[in-house]
């Protein structure tokens, strides 16, 4: 918003830099408040949505299982280390290599092949 009380200052260096008024600087540049006004509604909504999930992390839910409210009795355990442990699992956990696993199936394709 500084940045762009600043250019609206700079666009009108007959008026004192300390005016700020909205209604008539929306009015000059209705595009500079569109776009704040979407960015503000878009960061809002899915800073929400990521809030909601990572409080699903720690309790150890999945998002049906939260609204069903079907969690099965092991994953009750709020304890502050149960919940490091999941965050732990989910976000450092080793992901495979597909490029091995791809090697892998053309190997056993080259073989069917060569059988056949």
């Amino acid at each position: 918003i500084w940045l762009v009380k600043q250019n609206l200052s700079d666009d009108d260096d007959s008026e004192s830099s300390a005016s700020f008024e909205p209604l008539k600087d929306i009015k000059r540049f209705p595009g500079q408040f569109i776009l704040i006004l979407y960015t503000f509604i878009v960061v809002w909504s899915v800073g929400a949505l990521a809030a909601f999930h990572i409080l699903l992390l720690c309790q150890g839910k999945t998002t049906r299982e939260y609204i069903k409210s079907s969690a099965p009795s092991s994953a009750d355990n709020t304890e502050p280390q149960a919940r490091c442990e999941r965050t732990r699992q989910i976000c450092c956990a080793k992901t495979p290599s597909y490029i091995g696993i791809l090697r892998q199936c053309d190997a056993d394709v080259r073989a069917y092949i060569t059988r056949n």
